[in-house]
């Protein structure tokens, strides 16, 4: 990062002339705002060394499809996949799918946060599960009292026993409740003392709430501070929260301001802002800025985590193509920060669109969807979020414009604020530790296309229980898992083949991550298992037999499909112990179902019934439960029908 000094030519010579007439020292000049347009005085800067900013580590994340508003007439029932591989061997599966609290949560009135909650699930509580949100991250259930209410089905929060396929779409309430901002009274116009003279107030209008945009996105990435990606789409609000990877259940929009202008025609040495409602903590900030005509120096962006003009940071850009953090501590101001500006637009009639990203003490800035800067402070935890102009040299006309401002709230920040994540190869162990500030440790690898991998988590100090999930290179959540069978039971061991050559992510964290309470340090090593699966041919209508032992966890075979047909598959154990386990694989090698027991029958046999597949080459997975570390082996018959 760069240090940079910014005074007023005005002030700068009245110094100078003062001090070289009485040798007292260079006096500060202060200007304050009337608590009406809050306001404080612009630093004086002194370079001292150059520092380096910190560039988060590019993370490619999933360009999410547009999702059409739901009518009350459905056109199409979707049959979800389950995805929840079970811990242990299950008991019969119920008829009725049902959903357990893996901890106490919220039951809301309809799919999504911003609907308000109706009644609240105890830890271990099971309720019936009677449909399923378009986008699958919400389930309907039934109420004691019989009436319906919506979950989410974050596989950390809530998992389910049954087949889900036979639930089908559930729509939203008519009316969609949307969230308002909550005026405040106008403060009085009372000017703050100066030792100067005190600057006419800028008439500011006040915000224009507006119905919260919820973005849909299926699965949701992750997001993390230091793994942010290093461009998003800029414009609509849903798209910029989906390439950040926010959940759509993870908050909502607290504020909002359709189009503002701050005024600092004729000031010198001035800063000022307007206020979203409320104090936040973790958030997304979005704006649009249109340059006024005034100096180039002059600055515009976000003031924010302060309450007054002693503490505040500042987030900003100006016409000389730079990106800064400024920040004020116990009155008094600290060495400058400056970012890349390369992506700023300097004409005086451009544009340019700013986020920012507040994860606990990392600060992230966006310029017209280019990752500029990284900022790392943590004096203050929250505080104001605010649109912010600032004026070096005093001017006939200078002001900026700010349309389409948001602010975000986040209720949860993933991982705590943990660092960037650390690399790691086949047969290397690393070393870390959770705890409720850093409850989660990313760690990214290579792969091959068919490399089956182990994952091991063993704890090694405190009353730990690790927990292991697996993320693809778009941050989506490939497979999980929270004990070992091999280990102690708070150990985790994760085995996943991989469905394309790029680069994964593991995230190791404790079970029910930042809801969870076990903490202690662990070590995670990652293996190579074995090279990709050949495939035996089957066609739909034969049977073929084979053997899961200690050496031979896993059989595969191809099924070529002409045309769309709709299959069934079953493994059957006809020796041993086995605990059969099905995975059918589409020609790009992604997992399309999934199943360890079957409905009905031996509950160790596998089933995976009316499976409609479109025309190509599919991959037939014959395993057992927990795959290579499972303990089960036996004989077994695959059949298609």
């Amino acid at each position: 990062m760069n240090l940079r000094v910014r005074i007023p030519a005005l002030t700068l010579l009245f110094a100078l002339a003062l001090a070289a007439c009485t040798g007292a020292p260079t006096p500060e000049v202060v200007s304050f705002i009337p608590t009406v347009t809050e306001g404080a005085k612009v630093p004086t800067r002194q370079p001292t060394n150059t520092l380096t900013p910190t560039v988060a580590t590019p993370t490619p994340t999933e360009t999410p499809t547009n999702t059409a508003t739901p009518t009350d007439t459905p056109t199409n029932t979707a049959s979800p996949t389950p995805t929840h591989t079970p811990t242990n061997t299950a008991t019969a599966t119920p008829a009725t799918p049902v959903a357990q609290a893996l901890r106490a949560l919220s039951v809301r009135l309809g799919p999504g946060s911003n609907y308000p909650i109706v009644a609240s699930l105890e830890a271990d509580q099971t309720l019936a599960i009677r449909g399923i949100s378009e986008d699958g991250s919400w389930y309907q259930i039934e109420l004691a009292d019989g009436s319906l209410g919506w979950v989410t089905s974050a596989p950390a929060i809530v998992t389910t026993f049954g087949d889900l396929r036979v639930v089908e779409v559930a729509f939203a309430p008519t009316e969609t409740p949307t969230h308002t901002a909550t005026a405040t009274d106008t403060p009085t116009n009372t000017p703050s003392p100066t030792p100067t003279e005190t600057p006419s107030p800028t008439t500011t209008p006040s915000p224009t709430p507006r119905a919260t945009n919820t973005p849909t996105a299926t699965p949701r990435p992750l997001v993390v501070p230091g793994a942010l990606p290093q461009q998003i789409r800029i414009g609509l609000q849903a798209d910029i929260l989906a390439d950040l990877g926010v959940a759509p259940d993870n908050g909502e929009e607290a504020d909002y301001v359709e189009s503002t202008t701050i005024d600092l025609t004729g000031e010198d040495a001035l800063i000022q802002w307007q206020s979203f409602d409320g104090t936040y903590t973790d958030f997304v900030a979005k704006t649009t800025i249109g340059w006024g005509p005034g100096a180039t120096e002059d600055y515009c962006g976000f003031r924010f985590r302060g309450n007054d003009n002693t503490e505040l940071y500042l987030a900003e850009i100006d016409r000389n193509g730079n990106v800064w953090f400024e920040y004020k501590i116990a009155d008094e101001w600290q060495q400058a920060l400056s970012g890349d500006g390369s992506a700023v637009r300097v004409e005086q009639d451009a544009t340019n669109e700013m986020v920012l990203v507040a994860l606990g003490d990392t600060f992230t800035v966006y310029i017209n969807g280019q990752n500029a800067a990284q900022f790392t402070e943590a004096t203050y935890p929250d505080g104001l979020v605010s649109l912010m102009a600032g004026t070096y040299d005093e001017s006939d006309e200078t002001f900026c414009t700010f349309t389409d401002s948001w602010v975000w709230s986040l209720e949860r920040s993933p991982l705590g604020g943990s660092a960037a994540p650390q690399s790691i190869a086949y047969g290397e162990t690393a070393q870390g530790s959770i705890s409720d500030a850093a409850f989660g440790a990313l760690y990214t690898f290579s792969g091959q296309v068919g490399d089956t991998i182990g994952v091991r988590m063993d704890k090694t100090s405190g009353d730990l229980d690790a927990f292991l999930i697996l993320l693809d290179s778009n941050g989506l959540k490939l497979a999980e898992n929270d004990d070992d069978p091999a280990g102690f039971d708070r150990d985790s061991y994760l085995e996943f083949s991989l469905p394309a050559s790029g680069t994964y992510t593991i995230l190791a964290t404790r079970f029910q991550e930042e809801g969870g309470n076990s903490q202690g340090n662990y070590t995670l090593t990652l293996e190579l298992r074995g090279a990709p699966l050949e495939a035996v041919s089957i066609a739909i209508g034969e049977s073929v037999s084979g053997t899961l032992d200690a050496t031979t966890s896993r059989a595969a075979y191809s099924l070529t499909v002409s045309g769309e047909q709709t299959v069934s598959i079953r493994l059957n154990r006809t020796s041993g112990d086995l605990d059969a386990l099905l995975i059918v694989l589409d020609a790009s090698g992604n997992e399309i179902a999934r199943n360890d027991d079957a409905a009905s029958g031996d509950t160790r046999d596998a089933l995976i019934e009316g499976l409609t597949l479109s025309e190509g080459t599919y991959t037939i997975v014959a395993t057992r439960f927990q795959e290579s570390i499972g303990l089960t082996s036996g004989d077994f018959i695959l059949t298609v029908e």
